[in-house]
């Protein structure tokens, strides 16, 4: 059989409602088997505790959507992201709101 081409991601806890971030990574994933596509964000508290969510990618997006709460507030160059702080305003299903705290 050989060598396996695969990586193991980190299995973070999400976002937490009332917690403030800095994004340390946000990288673009597809998925091989059902083509998935999204950005997978990657913030420490002030803690210094990593979490993660994945924000699934489409064409258009609302903007209580996780994607939609990233794009609103930082714009869509997701390297201009990186070193970004926020705090997680509501992070329900259907209802996600951040605020940026370094534009």
């Amino acid at each position: 059989m050989g060598q396996l081409d695969v990586s193991i991601i980190d299995d973070l806890p999400g976002f937490v409602q009332g917690e403030q971030y800095t994004i340390s990574k946000a990288e673009r994933i597809k998925t091989e088997r059902l083509s998935f596509d999204g950005v997978r964000v990657v913030a420490k508290t002030k803690k210094g505790e990593d979490h993660a969510e994945m924000l699934w990618f489409r064409d258009r997006v609302g903007a209580r959507t996780k994607l939609g709460a990233f794009v609103t507030e930082f714009g869509t160059d997701t390297n201009a992201w990186l070193g970004k702080k926020f705090e997680v305003v509501t992070w329900t299903e259907g209802n996600r709101e951040i605020t940026a705290l370094t534009r």
